[in-house]
């Protein structure tokens, strides 16, 4: 990340050309983002073992989280910028081009084992055993955005592994 004093600055050191949407605002430089094809992964597959137990596996990869350093600009430099007093109470500015950074990749396997078992009654019974996050992968899948010292502190963790036992009763 650049110096946050100097970025969206221009040469007389007041605050450039600045818009935004969503609540914060970025350099006017950053206002037409385009992103760069993002890699996502997703492969599934199941196969019968002897003795008719299914195994199935789904795998999937995705990027992680867009990156953004919110710089909370000062009331006087935004009202320099603006050639008016600003509207809202809290100018925040984003200092990183858009869909230029991004955090580390999600990575998920999961797997199911199950059995048919038939009791000759009309109906059988299906178990399953399921895990879920197999890998135990701490993926961050969202961080702390506003520049300062809290900066990509994660405040939301992939979930860790999850095991269920369930039986489907057919009849």
């Amino acid at each position: 990340v650049r110096d946050a004093s100097r970025v969206g600055r221009g040469a007389t050191g007041q605050l450039a050309g600045i818009a935004g949407s969503r609540g914060t605002l970025a350099a006017r430089e950053y206002c037409r983002a385009e992103d760069n094809w993002l890699t996502n992964l997703s492969l599934s597959g199941s196969y019968t073992l002897p003795g008719e137990v299914d195994i199935s596996a789904a795998f999937f990869s995705r990027p992680g989280p867009r990156r953004e350093a919110i710089y909370d600009v000062p009331l006087t430099e935004a009202a320099a910028a603006l050639g008016r007093t600003p509207t809202l109470s809290r100018v925040a500015l984003n200092i990183l081009p858009p869909g230029s950074v991004f955090g580390d990749r999600l990575n998920q396997l999961d797997l199911r084992i199950a059995k048919v078992l038939d009791f000759g009654l009309g109906g059988n019974l299906r178990a399953s055993f399921d895990v879920y996050n197999l890998l135990n992968e701490n993926a961050v899948s969202r961080e702390q955005q506003a520049f300062g010292a809290a900066y990509l502190t994660p405040i939301g963790l992939q979930p860790g592994r999850l095991a269920k036992v369930s039986f489907q009763f057919n009849f």
